[in-house]
């Protein structure tokens, strides 16, 4: 399991101070990328080199409770490989503050 702490921003939020649903994601995105750097590992050098892509071809989420605008959260992921080439990527946002369950989910970078 790796967590990644994610700060959020105005411009991720609405004019209600929620975070956009599909900002959630991006915060994934950035939690992975954050796994690739503890592992010293650059995601770009890994396609230039060794033409290894990572397109994401499947996602879910649920979503418990909204992000508040400017709120620190945290992203747990854990990565399962399952076969050769697909890899699933398992998913928790919490809260910084208290480790409340705002969204879990899933993706799959390949298949």
């Amino acid at each position: 399991m790796f967590e990644a702490r994610i700060q959020t921003y105005w411009d991720d939020s609405d004019a209600a101070g929620r975070v956009f649903f599909a900002h959630f994601f991006r915060f994934v995105e950035c939690a992975e990328t954050e796994l690739f750097h503890a592992a010293g590992v650059e995601r770009v050098k890994l396609c230039d080199q060794y033409g290894v892509w990572m397109p994401r071809v499947e996602a879910f989420a649920k979503f418990f409770q909204p992000i508040g605008v400017e709120q620190a959260i945290i992203v747990r992921l854990v990565t399962q490989f399952q076969r050769e080439k697909t890899v699933r990527i398992d998913f928790e946002i919490l809260s910084e503050p208290d480790r409340a369950h705002l969204a879990q989910g899933y993706c799959y970078p390949c298949r």
